[in-house]
């Protein structure tokens, strides 16, 4: 199990694009690169499948202007000339942002709506025609960091393609943009993640939990696990994601970045900042660790996106001691 993390969220988002994109003998790996805020969430609950399908890492800056760190990054992570999408209006991202990328050789593209609601089609309209679409609430984030982290899943590690979108609901009520693109696409596989998302469209899957903790355990369960073809005849053996990715459950921003990071094809499981393992996270760890078919299946650990300030070294070794292998 390791550790991603920067002295805050703006370090924490820039040493997962440097985990993410490791040579710095050869900048210019990422094709593009994403911006969001580091003030607030809704702009970015949506960025994960686009950072997935532009190839490129999600960082996260000031609203009011562009974090000199970041720009660092953007220069060693993203070749002259390419594209660096800009996630939400003026009031997430300042219009001098625009401007600093452009004076850096880069090319910014505002992915943006009136409202966050509107943000997330016009993200779901930039991926093309994703067929899957995942709803969770727009007025809070924790159920949108797991559908983020579930919507980019990959079938492998080497291909960077989102197989979904994430839409907004306005809490426990549809929002009309969404409502709007879901009825222009009446074919799309529909997944609400959460109490209010579930809520806001009964025609909906629902994948909800007592808590957020249980909710995203659910959302791995959903969209992660599926039956091992190599035992046909025991149709309770599963294949289960080898790499986990865990996350504070308190706080937005690790998670949204860490849900970009293309080399985990895994699910986002949240944490607490301290203290116990909620019991259903503990449980679904217990589970991996006892369907693993034999000491080849056993993956290669894990991350925890952020410091310890978001989540404790506590926390950390009681994972370790979840995921570790049996024996």
């Amino acid at each position: 199990m390791i550790r991603v993390r920067g002295q805050d969220r703006d370090g924490t988002a820039i040493a997962i694009s440097v985990s993410q994109f490791p040579s710095p003998d050869h900048p210019g790996l990422a094709k593009a690169a994403l911006l969001a805020s580091d003030a607030n969430y809704p702009d970015a609950l949506a960025g994960a499948p686009l950072a997935i399908a532009k190839d490129g890492p999600l960082l996260l800056t000031a609203p009011s202007g562009l974090n000199p760190a970041v720009a660092d990054e953007l220069v060693r992570v993203a070749p002259k000339g390419a594209t660096v999408y800009l996630l939400g209006g003026p009031a997430a991202l300042d219009p001098s942002i625009d401007e600093r990328v452009r004076a850096l050789g880069y090319v910014p593209q505002r992915v943006a709506g009136p409202n966050r609601f509107a943000t997330a089609v016009t993200i779901a309209n930039a991926l093309g025609d994703p067929h899957e679409i995942i709803e969770a609430s727009g007025r809070q984030f924790a159920d949108a960091l797991s559908a983020g982290a579930a919507a980019r899943r990959t079938p492998r590690p080497d291909i960077h393609t989102g197989t979904g979108a994430v839409l907004l609901t306005n809490g426990g009520a549809q929002a009309p943009e969404t409502a709007a693109y879901l009825g222009a696409h009446k074919t799309d596989t529909v997944v609400a993640v959460g109490g209010p998302a579930a809520a806001a469209d009964p025609r909906a899957t629902p994948i909800v939990g007592p808590d957020r903790y249980a909710t995203a355990v659910m959302v791995a369960q959903h969209f992660f696990t599926t039956p091992n073809p190599g035992y046909p005849e025991h149709p309770n053996k599963f294949l289960t994601p080898g790499n986990l990715a865990f996350a504070s459950g308190v706080t937005f921003a690790d998670a949204l970045s860490g849900s970009a990071d293309t080399r985990n094809g895994s699910p986002m499981l949240l944490v607490p900042p301290c203290g116990p393992l909620p019991l259903s996270l503990a449980a679904y760890l217990s589970s991996i660790r006892a369907n693993r078919i034999s000491s080849s299946d056993q993956g290669e650990g894990g991350v925890l996106y952020g410091g310890v300030q978001a989540v404790g070294d506590d926390v950390l070794r009681q994972i370790e001691a979840a995921v570790a292998a049996p024996g």
